[in-house]
């Protein structure tokens, strides 16, 4: 890992060194489309971040925290004869915190959320957490953007899911392709992962497997860990405005091997008197195996290949002067359960809250309250409150995790410093998980899952020499 440190630290600082050196002579003049201008007009970047989380668990269960300190550099550089590269790392450092190797005593249940602010795939060492992030040679043919190499997507499901220390990359080659008005294409084909929380780059089936694996349909361990068989993963994202308040989006995620996942979804705004807008939105996301679903052998499959998910996402609300009041509700159907690779992102639903997913769930019904407010001075105040119905955790073909019906409050405050500490953002989010199916009397089902408080307060730097003044 510090080999990668170096070729960043190199990377980054080759053009800053370029930039500095004086012209030699009077009459030499700055070539415009030579190589000095390509280092000294790009863009050079830090991060500097800190993290605290603790999760307060019922009765004699226990309780977490940790804290985590990181830092990072990036450069991209201008663009020169329609090219351009990028390169960025970051690392991570653990102040304190809690044994998060250590077992719960009562039901012998592992941390969940704090052991992600460092390597996962490497629980318990706290040295060498450091990434090579972004490495990318980028091309610009008239609007559109071809991207190869390593990156941060921000797809409906392949997502950096932020909200740990770092988030997940990418590996492979991205188009997006502007050239018809009103239509927005994009394609892409990824052979590389690099998920949230964890500091190695891997193969797309060597990433599958890294989090928690739940049970498989038959209630046995999930033991597709390195039994996975997949080329890569293809991308198609097709965006149409066929009229102004109108906006259609499809995406269709084609993992080799594995599975297909189909999104279409459609957001419409209405402006209504005196700066009332209303908006919503509609959803329908629909899953079916490839294949073997990653394996011929079932028992060490990832996507049963008999299994179907079905799910319709709905939304609806109000905005006025910063304000906004959104409902929504989500509903999987019985006819199995919805998957995606957790090391690849988050599910878009509209009923998504932090802290939580509804992966690896079939039968569900989840609706949401948020209620919003955006300040002047950059303050954003975030309430939401959420009922997910889920099956019964004895109800394993449909309930991967053992996840119980379950309330959730959400309370999330952003602020962005200014003056001295301009560049600084702050970051407090409380989470309350209440209880609302059953137990059976055992607390595996309720630890880290329902009957709990979440607290997690972050703070960002982020620089940018590109920065307007």
């Amino acid at each position: 890992m510090y080999s990668y440190l170096k070729v960043v630290l190199f990377l980054v600082l080759f053009p800053v060194m370029l930039s500095a050196q004086p012209s030699i002579g009077k009459e030499s003049k700055p070539d415009s489309m030579g190589l000095h201008r390509f280092f000294s007009k790009g863009n050079f970047s830090a991060q500097a971040r800190n993290d605290i989380m603790a999760t307060v668990n019922h009765g004699n269960l226990s309780d977490y925290y940790a804290w985590a300190i990181g830092a990072g550099i990036g450069f991209e550089s201008a663009v020169w004869k329609r090219f351009q590269f990028g390169v960025s790392g970051f690392f991570i450092y653990r102040l304190s915190g809690s044994n998060l190797t250590k077992p719960d005593s009562l039901t012998n249940a592992a941390n969940r959320y704090e052991i992600g602010l460092f390597d996962m795939d490497n629980a318990g060492s706290y040295t060498d957490l450091d990434r090579l992030e972004e490495l990318f040679l980028r091309y610009r043919p008239g609007k559109s953007v071809i991207t190869l190499g390593k990156q941060l997507l921000n797809t409906p499901f392949i997502n950096k899911q932020d909200g740990r220390m770092r988030p997940t990359l990418e590996e492979g080659i991205w188009i997006n392709f502007n050239e018809i008005r009103n239509i927005s294409i994009d394609a892409g084909w990824l052979y590389g992962m690099s998920p949230r929380s964890t500091v190695k780059w891997y193969s797309v089936a060597q990433s599958v497997g890294i989090y928690p694996l739940g049970k498989d349909v038959h209630g046995n361990p999930s033991g597709y860990q390195g039994n996975i068989s997949t080329r890569g993963i293809g991308l198609l994202h097709v965006s149409a405005n066929p009229w102004k308040p109108v906006q259609v989006n499809i995406w269709n995620t084609f993992a080799d091997n594995m599975f297909n996942t189909l999104l279409i979804q459609t957001d419409w705004e209405i402006r209504l008197k005196r700066g009332i807008s209303w908006k919503s939105g509609l959803q329908y996301t629909w899953q079916t195996a490839v294949n073997h679903g990653g394996n011929t052998n079932q028992s060490l499959t990832y996507f049963p290949e008999k299994n179907r998910a079905n799910v319709i996402s709905a939304k609806t609300g109000l905005e006025l002067s910063g304000w906004s009041l959104f409902a929504a509700y989500t509903r999987i159907t019985d006819d199995g359960r919805f998957l995606f690779p957790r090391e690849w992102g988050r599910e878009p639903f509209f009923t998504f809250l932090q802290r939580e997913r509804m992966e690896g769930m079939g039968n569900v019904h989840a609706a949401t309250l948020t209620l919003q407010k955006d300040f002047t001075n950059g303050l954003k105040v975030n309430i939401a409150y959420g009922h997910f119905y889920t099956p019964n955790v004895l109800n394993v073909p449909l309930n991967k995790y053992g996840l119980p019906s379950f309330n959730q409050l959400n309370a999330n405050l952003r602020y962005p410093l200014g003056g001295f500490f301009r560049g600084v953002y702050i970051d407090l989010l409380y989470v309350y998980k209440g209880r609302l199916g059953n137990l059976y009397n055992n607390p595996r089902y309720q630890i880290n899952k329902v009957d709990m408080h979440h607290l997690n307060l972050i703070l960002n730097y982020i620089f940018s020499s590109k920065e307007k003044k």
